[in-house]
């Protein structure tokens, strides 16, 4: 009878240490800078923060699609990035994985959010969301936006989508989709002295060669991203308000057309190149050229490494009107560039 005793004794002994030892460890919740509510205190148990660190934005939702919901956070270090490289203090973005007790530790990174080269004194910060399973990063820098989606894949999180917007001149919203290769590029804002948003419209849209989706511990950094996924594009005119105006409609002034000059350049200086087509639609080219304020061409020449194209149309102009164009023509390869210009009344290229 006394064995019995005993062993019941010890089952419930060790059942009371099981417990003990199961029970999720608490601490002080954590108050962040971009969030009224501070850290909940069995998220922040895992939360190390030296002299100087500071926790920026959390958000939580269920990542894994296990039900539970998980925790994504943003931290800023008090050490300067050692590597120079982004000019700033380390952001560290860390995923607790949710359970019934608590949280554990999942991905992580240290160098895909960087306020670095864009930072200045009072520079917005990245801020966080967790919406229908997938982890939203924004981080507007000077009058322009990036974006990165992460999605549960496997037993890790991976990079699907980067955005990319400029709010300055006629800008544009360019979306990379990692899952299927997509590239959009959408119309976004029209500088044309009103300030007014206008509709926007697909400028651009093809399937490229992009990168498989990298996993959070691996990807670039996000500051980078916007160098690396446009190499996976034609060279397209560029856009950009300081090289041109978008009320000014220069379709009924060219003398010569974007596509004759780009033919004269690559006749005189590249006459091995091949023409290569833009996989524009007609809605689409028609768009970018409303845009741009000129007819686009629809190729640009290529022998395999340099490629030759139209970079744009150059207004100069005063209160009467029209004062006259120039015509930009770009040669790139690798770290080597050329650039040729011809007034439209007269044709003549010149190079510099």
């Amino acid at each position: 009878m006394r064995k019995g005793i005993t062993i019941v004794f010890f089952l419930l002994f060790a059942g009371l240490l099981t417990a003990c030892g199961s029970e999720t460890v608490s601490a002080a919740p954590v108050p962040a800078r971009l969030r009224e509510e501070p850290l909940p205190g069995k998220a922040a148990a895992l939360l190390t923060l030296d002299e100087g660190d500071e926790l920026i934005d959390w958000c939580d939702g269920d990542l894994n699609g296990d039900g539970t919901d998980d925790i994504a956070l943003i931290v800023e270090r008090s050490e300067e990035d050692a590597a120079g490289e982004r000019l700033g203090k380390i952001c560290e973005l860390l995923v607790f994985l949710g359970n019934k007790q608590g949280y554990t530790p999942g991905p992580s990174s240290r160098t895909f959010i960087t306020r670095g080269a864009e930072a200045y004194p009072g520079a917005p910060l990245s801020s966080l969301s967790i919406e229908d399973g997938t982890l939203h990063i924004y981080e507007p820098i000077r009058k322009c936006e990036r974006a990165a989606d992460f999605q549960w894949q496997g037993d890790g999180l991976v990079l699907t989508q980067f955005y990319w917007g400029e709010w300055y001149g006629n800008g544009t919203k360019e979306y990379y989709d990692l899952t299927n290769g997509t590239y959009s590029m959408y119309s976004a804002y029209s500088d044309d002295c009103s300030g007014d948003l206008l509709p926007s419209k697909l400028l651009f849209q093809s399937v490229l060669d992009l990168p498989a989706p990298w996993r959070l511990e691996d990807a670039p950094p996000m500051m980078e991203l916007y160098t690396i996924l446009p190499d996976a594009a034609p060279p397209l005119p560029y856009l950009d308000g300081n090289w041109y105006r978008s009320d000014l409609d220069s379709s009924g002034v060219l003398q010569h057309t974007p596509d004759e000059m780009l033919d004269q350049v690559k006749e005189a200086y590249y006459p091995e190149m091949e023409r290569v087509d833009i996989p524009w639609t007609e809605e689409t080219r028609a768009n970018f050229s409303a845009v741009a304020g000129y007819p686009v061409p629809g190729y640009y020449y290529t022998d395999g490494e340099a490629t030759l194209r139209y970079g744009y149309l150059e207004f100069s102009y005063s209160d009467g009107g029209f004062l006259f164009l120039t015509h930009h023509i770009l040669s790139e390869d690798g770290e080597t560039f050329y650039s040729y210009s011809s007034k439209d009344e007269t044709g003549i290229i010149e190079t510099y």
